[in-house]
């Protein structure tokens, strides 16, 4: 074997081979009792480890030639990464169109046909309009032409148009002043009469904006085809193939064109979440977190607690800033402040994208939907930058008592809340390792208690080494978990290695061993920690190489960081390896395939590359530098993106920050695409392409005329009520900007009417109904955001959200009106 540093390799290529994770190697001297053990163990209980599983336990496998041995087994029933027989995949189909699903879909969709055989199919319309018209009598004229020519109604998507002569009414058609400079057409608001269409500017033009009716059966699909994918999501089937499969069907049918198929992938919102992703790997790996979560977030002592911490700043930020990039900030540091204070990410990062939305109402730039409400009530009502704070501000501090109270009890729980812990490790089934306390690192001063270490979920139990109670003057274990840490002590932690990881990443504390794994070389992003089950006839058996620091590092290239896994805590001395034995060491991956695979080999029956185990690039002087970097860069990104005057887009910046963190190696290419969640774009792309779909066909107008029309005589509480509930449900399904610009035109109208009813408060009411999706994932960007860290899924955002949504309209409601009674 060429021996060597292995720092002296920093750039070695990989052979053609490579050391495979999970792959079970001959044991040493081929001897017969080795190999029968082998093959029983391989066939009968242990299988290969594939990359990427992470939930795994140590099972005592029968005694073979008088041998009790061990083998890393998988938690998990079967291999995930194996393909489907056929007999799988009948199986895989008949549980996802079980007959309890098949009878609800059923029961959707004929309901739904019900209800559209009783409407009246002319009221499915959608808006069209015609340029450079004279004025509104050409308008009117164009649009009798309409109802009667059926080939010129085709060519705007229906068969007839909707023409209203009655002027005193906001109806179809009317005309509006539009310009035309620069290539981008920009309207100034709608008139009704000829002479009030004046051309002032140069490129001024006349547009005639008129409701085309659309095709019936094109309504009715789109109905059916909608309520049945909402039906089989809800019943937890995956999202992301329901939604764009049911978009596809409708281009087949010629519903939607492939441009509105495919216009969600392309826009900003989606290309924007896109490189959010890993921008937000990058903060995390600068270890910013932990400084967020120490000094800024604190240790709360309880949940509601820690809401109230969050939600607070978190509504403050987004009042000024871009919702989705400061939640794509605060999702990496809610998980490590969850860990701390033994909390399930999942309790945190729903009131994480509720407060977000909170606070984005309560200035105009506190998000898109606002912007689009001032452009939509201009000039009627000149909406300036703070006037949504009147009502915004007691509604946002209502809220966050309301869903920090709520979100304590039973009502909020994510899908994974039984299974997102290691709740059955025990010592027998942990690793012993030695953490020292670092100088400077945040946690000296502290107890036990207040560091949340405990709390770390995989974690078994933290002793102080050298300390005992009696030294404290308490008998008891508690004594010494509120005597406060100070540098240099050291922890005696029991854990899986899920919770090892964990700590890892935890500021403030380090292995005993550090320095013997730095030895390894700079290249931490190629070093990984291996579980391995030593061979029976292994050196590790009969010598010392285990305490030898040079011989691993250059005959083995790895490190020594714990095992044997379950051995007595409390004996102090070093503990025999036996065959079977497992052992967790860190290596670098493309060294030891250059150079130690065959000693590998030799020593291990089974080897499994923990994923995601690198170690972090903190603590150097280069590490401190480019971890600045980043998070000045994405506050400047953040800042840039927050204020239209800078002209600066949040997926424009995002790509060009994106690619300065790969520049200065803070990630690489391969980490940029792994960390795209793409079932979350195909999600939001999919939601768009119904929205376009519901728009085109009337669906949507045809509940906004309707619901309004049946309120307009309830008094000044039906009518803001209405406003709120429609604005509400159509956000659930379409673009929240897109639901402002439908319903914005029939807010103005309804407030000419009726004096009694100030535009502003209609304006503020459809701001906050539109901007504030609690009860679906599909209706608000951040709330898919939060979705694979939170572990949701849509009944999760449906138990909790139904009731936020419900006390969300009463206090609106209430809050408007008193604003009515006192202004």
């Amino acid at each position: 074997m060429h021996e060597a540093h292995p720092s002296s390799f920093p750039g070695a290529e990989r052979p053609a081979q490579n050391l495979q994770p999970g792959v079970s190697f001959p044991a040493a001297g081929g001897q017969h009792n080795s190999d029968e053990y082998r093959g029983h163990a391989l066939l009968g209980h242990t299988r290969t480890i594939p990359h990427g599983e992470d939930d795994y336990e140590v099972g005592a496998l029968p005694s073979f030639d008088g041998i009790e041995t061990q083998s890393i087994q998988s938690s998990r029933g079967d291999d995930a990464s194996a393909p489907l027989t056929p007999f799988q995949t009948r199986q895989k189909l008949l549980e996802a169109f079980s007959p309890v699903r098949l009878g609800c879909l059923i029961l959707l969709v004929l309901g739904g046909m019900i209800c559209m055989a009783v409407v009246d199919i002319k009221k499915f319309s959608a808006w069209a309009h015609a340029d450079n018209v004279q004025g509104y009598e050409a308008c009117l004229t164009f649009c009798a032409q309409l109802q009667t020519d059926d080939k010129l109604a085709a060519t705007f998507g229906g068969h007839s148009a909707i023409c209203d002569t009655n002027l005193d009414e906001n109806q179809s058609p009317y005309v509006e002043v539009c310009n035309g400079l620069g290539g981008k057409k920009s309207c100034r608001g709608a008139t009704r009469l000829a002479h009030e269409a004046k051309l002032e500017k140069p490129g001024d033009f006349v547009r005639c904006n008129f409701k085309v009716v659309k095709p019936f059966w094109k309504a009715l699909v789109t109905s059916l085809i909608f309520i049945s994918v909402i039906g089989l999501i809800i019943q937890d089937l995956p999202g992301q193939i329901l939604l764009m499969g049911g978009a596809s069907i409708l281009c087949l049918l010629d519903i939607i064109t492939r441009d509105e198929l495919f216009k969600g992938i392309s826009s900003s919102g989606v290309t924007s979440l896109a490189v959010l992703f890993p921008i937000s790997e990058a903060i995390q790996e600068t270890g910013i977190m932990d400084y967020v979560v120490g000094r800024v977030l604190g240790s709360p002592k309880t949940a509601i607690g820690a809401l109230f911490c969050m939600m607070f700043p978190v509504a403050l930020l987004s009042a000024f800033l871009n919702n989705t990039a400061t939640v794509a900030l605060m999702i990496p540091i809610l998980c490590t402040w969850a860990r701390r204070l033994n909390l399930h990410p999942g309790k945190l990062l729903m009131p994480l994208s509720f407060a977000a939305q909170l606070g984005g109402s309560l200035t105009v730039l506190g998000s898109s939907t606002c912007l689009v409400t001032q452009s939509v009530v201009a000039p009627a009502y000149m909406m300036q930058t703070f006037d949504l704070a009147l009502v915004g501000a007691p509604l946002m501090i209502s809220m966050t008592f309301v869903i920090a109270i709520l979100a304590n009890t039973p009502l909020l729980r994510s899908s994974a809340d039984d299974g997102g812990r290691d709740a059955c490790v025990d010592a027998s089934n942990a690793y012993t390792v030695i953490f020292v306390v670092e100088h400077g690192g945040g946690l000296a001063g502290k107890s036990i208690d207040e560091t949340g270490l405990k709390r770390v979920p995989g974690v078994v139990s933290i002793d102080r080494v050298g300390l005992s109670a009696s030294d404290v003057g308490d008998e008891t274990a508690r004594g010494l978990d509120v005597v406060p840490l100070e540098p240099d002590d050291q922890l005696r932690i029991v854990t899986s290695v899920r919770g090892l990881i964990a700590l890892r990443s935890q500021g403030g504390i380090r292995l005993q061993n550090a320095t013997h794994l730095e030895l390894l070389g700079g290249r931490r992003r190629s070093r990984f920690l291996y579980e391995v089950s030593v061979a029976i006839e292994s050196e590790f058996c009969c010598t010392q190489i285990i305490t030898s620091i040079e011989r691993l590092r250059q005959e083995l290239g790895a490190a020594f960081v714990a095992g044997p896994k379950g051995t007595d805590i409390t004996n102090p001395e070093p503990h025999e390896v036996l065959p079977g034995s497992a052992l967790l060491f860190e290596a670098d991956e493309a060294w030891v395939d250059l150079h130690a695979r065959g000693r590998w080999q030799l020593a291990f029956s089974l080897v499994r590359q923990i994923p995601k185990s690198s170690p972090l690039r903190v603590g150097g002087p280069v590490d401190d530098l480019r971890g600045l970097v980043v998070v000045i860069g994405m506050v400047v990104l953040i800042g840039l993106c927050s204020f239209p005057q800078t002209g600066v887009r949040l997926d424009f910046g995002g790509a060009i920050f994106l690619m300065m963190l790969v520049g200065i190696r803070s990630l690489t290419v391969e980490q940029v695409f792994n960390t795209v969640n793409i079932n979350i774009l195909l999600i939001i792309s999919g939601a768009m392409a119904f929205g376009e779909a519901l728009q085109k066909t009337g669906i949507v107008s045809y509940i906004a005329d309707n619901l309004m029309a049946a309120t307009v005589d309830l008094g000044k509480a039906g009518v803001i009520g209405s406003v709120y509930a429609l604005s509400v449900v159509l956000s659930m399904f379409i673009n929240n900007g897109a639901t402002v610009a439908i319903l914005g035109p029939m807010v103005v109208s309804i407030a000419q009417k009726d004096p009694t009813l100030p535009l502003n408060a209609l304006a503020w009411t459809l701001t906050y109904g539109a901007g504030s999706c609690f009860t679906t994932p599909l209706g608000y960007q951040t709330n898919l955001m939060v979705m694979p860290d939170g572990k949701y899924k849509m009944p999760d955002f449906l138990r909790f959200g139904i009731f936020i949504q419900i006390i969300h309209m009463a206090f609106t409601l209430g809050f408007v009106m008193a604003y009515l009674q006192l202004w």
